[in-house]
């Protein structure tokens, strides 16, 4: 609720109900940055906005227009993308920052889906995973792997790296080349490169680059390995999120990054592809030859204060090492 506005009177009850507070009430109580009101807030004593002061003269009319704010902290980390026959998905954009808020108002937080695994020989592909949004924030979802043609015996295979929050990883012979997928700077990193056809680079995370698959015998794939996935990030909470998905290989799939990416298959299937885990945005893994690649893990998003005394209204609330954690594991809405 907005106080009154110019030239309207404000009183200390007014004040009050806007900020908190008890009686007996002194106006020095409502300094910008104390206890009550937050650092930041702006009046409209004139009906131009002006930061109600932390220090020195301060009137009631320094609170026409006024609103209670709350400064909160985010970490908004969206949909992984999915493997493909050959590369891995990259993870979900890991983004974080603070933001100012109303107290009373509602603020929308959208969650990103992991992108589908594509198929061997098929005609279903790999898709980036979708953003996560939040008070105007975006966490960029994760690239698809690239997908090679198999030395040519299945066309059907043949496509593009996907660029994301992190990047896919790259297969040979894909349009546009062998190499990775590129990451969103400050939110992932790139994909590795795929050097021979079924054998493909890890997924980029959000704290290092996808790994290169390696094929010391190429062009044939014997004794291959497929790239393994880029590690994702810690976050405030103590979790790692946003791992790569690891690439395809002849004898050996690439693990999956830290912060839930999927492992890549080998050639045999004696460790067959894996997706990322839901709600970390980690990417999928790849596959050699036949069936389908791992999806990429849905996206997540919390918000974050000091202090173990509940100030707002929206997700699954938890207290960690003195902080109040709002996690959305799906969209909602968040009221201060």
């Amino acid at each position: 609720m907005t106080l009154p506005v110019s030239p309207n009177a404000i009183s200390f009850a007014n004040l009050q109900t806007e900020f908190g507070g008890s009686n007996p009430i002194s106006l020095n109580e409502y300094y910008a940055g104390d206890s009550y009101v937050g650092a930041g807030t702006n009046g409209f004593p004139s009906a131009v906005s002006t930061a109600i002061p932390s220090s020195g003269q301060l009137s009631l009319g320094n609170f026409h227009g006024a609103a209670a704010v709350r400064v909160v902290n985010f970490v908004l980390i969206a949909g992984g993308g999915g493997g493909q026959p050959s590369g891995g998905g990259g993870a979900g954009g890991f983004l974080s920052g603070n933001a100012t808020l109303t107290v009373g108002s509602t603020y929308a937080v959208n969650i990103g889906g992991g992108g589908v695994g594509g198929g061997y020989g098929t005609s279903v592909r790999s898709t980036n995973g979708s953003n996560t949004t939040f008070n105007g924030n975006t966490a960029i979802g994760g690239g698809h792997g690239a997908g090679s043609p198999h030395g040519g015996v299945w066309p059907q295979n043949s496509f593009a790296v996907g660029n994301g929050g992190s990047g896919g990883g790259g297969a040979a012979d894909a349009p546009g080349g062998n190499n990775g997928g590129t990451g969103v700077a400050g939110q992932g990193n790139s994909g590795g490169a795929g050097p021979t056809y079924s054998i493909g680079g890890g997924g980029g995370g959000a704290g290092s680059a996808g790994g290169n698959a390696t094929a010391p015998n190429a062009p044939n794939i014997n004794n291959s390995r497929g790239g393994a996935g880029g590690s994702g990030r810690l976050a405030a909470d103590g979790v790692i999120y946003a791992g790569g998905g690891g690439g395809s290989g002849a004898t050996t799939g690439g693990t999956g990054g830290s912060g839930g990416g999927g492992n890549g298959a080998n050639e045999s299937f004696s460790s067959n592809p894996t997706s990322g885990t839901a709600n970390r945005g980690g990417g999928g893994g790849g596959i050699g030859h036949g069936g389908t690649a791992g999806a990429g893990g849905s996206g997540v998003a919390f918000i974050y204060y000091s202090g173990i005394v509940q100030k707002g209204i929206g997700g699954t609330v938890s207290i960690i090492g003195g902080n109040t954690y709002h996690y959305f594991y799906s969209s909602g809405n968040y009221t201060p």
